[in-house]
């Protein structure tokens, strides 16, 4: 695992881990996208084809682990914001007086920009199958019938457990 994965899992509770369980070649799929790679770049490196890395993006499980570490990388990444202020702002008035520190300074300020904009998503795959299982009864209803076997199904096929309240 890169040092970068481990730094996000250091932060990530058990209750957390419960329901968001991947497999290797798929956590290594999560962290390469999060990285930046290309699909191409990441069914090379995994060595599975494009439509597979598809396939599993659409997992309920993926989806939940990839919402779950973005969480964490945005909630690290504000907090360091708060502790780098002091810093961030030296850096800025360097990167004014010099155009090869601008430009990363730029490239800087784009990034975090980007994460700033990205709305995280549900974490729970249980939860992202139950708002999967909601067929809408026609376009013009704001309530959806609620589709119990395939809920049912996807929760048996991707080996979770529904907590009961």
């Amino acid at each position: 695992m890169k040092d970068g994965a481990f730094k996000i899992l250091h932060f990530i509770t058990k209750k957390d881990l419960m329901h968001t369980t991947v497999t290797p070649k798929q956590e290594e799929m999560i962290n390469m996208i999060m990285t930046g790679k290309s699909i191409t770049e990441i069914a090379h490196n995994l060595e599975v084809s494009r439509p597979t890395i598809y396939e599993w993006k659409e997992l309920e499980t993926v989806q939940a682990r990839y919402n779950l570490l973005l969480k964490h990388v945005k909630e690290e990444v504000e907090n360091g914001i708060a502790a780098l202020y002091r810093k961030a702002v030296k850096a800025i008035e360097e990167c004014l007086e010099s155009e090869n520190v601008h430009i990363k300074f730029k490239a800087a300020v784009h990034l975090l920009d980007n994460l700033k904009k990205k709305n995280i998503g549900e974490t729970d795959p249980v939860e992202i199958v139950r708002s999967n299982a909601l067929v809408p009864m026609d376009f013009s209803a704001a309530m959806g019938n609620f589709d119990r076997s395939y809920f049912e199904k996807r929760i048996e096929d991707l080996g979770l457990i529904e907590e009961k309240i």
